[in-house]
């Protein structure tokens, strides 16, 4: 009996162990589920090296200045289109800054400090990560640079070119009721395609010292014919990197 309990007891213990053991892996993959669902869709990246230091900063003050910024993006957006975003932006905070429920865009602002005892150069690329669904067709993507407001020519749109001439005649007529306004690039990306390169442009003779602020603006366009009930709610992880040379 005595060695019957002793065996009984070593059977419980290693099974208890396992038991623990299979609950503290599982933990382990559903945080790294939620931290991969929750960590932010839409990320800012400089590069640093020996030679250039380029800093980022989301405070009018320049403070906590840091190589990356992350924010929570392209979750809620619905219909809007560019005449009914406030010619305001830059100078409204950062963050969400939609002004109807109904039609909600996004809005980051940053500020690039570039903080070599040189000038530099430098390329500035956004980039798809991933999706789910396919916002990709109706997205807009807008970078404002400066304190430049909405509705100036300074301002570079990036949108998915329309590759049908009847799809395209039907967004120009549409966008007639509103105010019109010119794509500035394609997405380089294909249609359907989930990750890659999406636009680039340089940042040329960046001063020692000196701080540049954009605002990037996304919203899903109302007019364009992918815009429908079933993709609205779809998202996208989104990447800026800017690197200095």
């Amino acid at each position: 009996m005595r060695v019957w309990w002793d065996r009984r007891l070593k059977w419980m213990r290693a099974s208890t162990i396992a038991i623990v053991s299979i609950l503290i892996i599982l933990l382990f993959f559903a945080g790294f589920t939620i931290y991969g669902n929750k960590v932010g869709n839409f990320v800012i990246n400089v590069g640093v090296n020996s030679d250039i230091s380029l800093a980022l900063s989301s405070h009018e003050d320049l403070s906590d200045q840091r190589p990356r910024l992350i924010y929570g993006a392209l979750t809620e957006l619905k219909d809007a289109t560019y005449d009914w975003l406030p010619k305001n932006i830059p100078a409204r905070g950062f963050g969400n800054i939609s002004d109807n429920e109904q039609h909600t865009f996004m809005a980051f602002s940053f500020y690039l400090i570039n903080n070599s005892s040189r000038s530099v150069d430098c390329d500035v690329v956004m980039s798809l990560v991933g999706t789910v669904g396919e916002p990709m067709g109706m997205l807009r993507i807008m970078m404002i640079e400066e304190e430049e407001d909405t509705f100036s020519g300074g301002n570079r749109i990036y949108a998915m070119e329309e590759t049908s001439p009847e799809r395209k005649a039907a967004l120009d007529a549409d966008l007639e009721h509103y105010r019109p306004y010119d794509v500035d690039g394609y997405f380089l990306i294909d249609e359907g395609d989930k990750s890659g390169k999406l636009f680039s442009f340089q940042l040329k003779d960046f001063d020692a010292g000196a701080h540049i602020r954009y605002t990037v603006v996304m919203w899903l366009e109302g007019c364009d014919l992918d815009t429908v009930n079933e993709h609205i709610g779809t998202r996208a992880k989104l990447q800026l990197d800017i690197t200095g040379y």
